[in-house]
């Protein structure tokens, strides 16, 4: 037989191993989440150097699904003297 070719080594499994959590330490202790309730964002986005009273509303509805597009139009910058 001829010379056989020599095995590169296994690479190590680099995936991160599951770290263990309150589950699988012990079932009888582990107490139900709370009621989720979905807290909405009702401040608008910070955007800067944009003027928020020139505001203007464009609707786009493709396929019954409306999106509403609000538009800004820049600052003036202040001229220095």
């Amino acid at each position: 037989p001829g010379p056989s070719k020599a095995q590169p080594p296994a690479k190590k499994d680099r995936r991160k191993k599951p770290e263990p959590g309150p589950s699988s330490s012990n079932p009888s202790t582990t107490h139900a989440p709370p009621p989720s309730t979905k807290k909405y964002n009702i401040n608008p986005a910070k955007l800067r150097n944009v003027d928020r009273s020139s505001a203007t509303y464009h609707s786009v509805t493709v396929n019954d699904f409306t999106v509403v597009i609000t538009e800004f139009k820049p600052k003036n910058k202040k001229l220095k003297k």
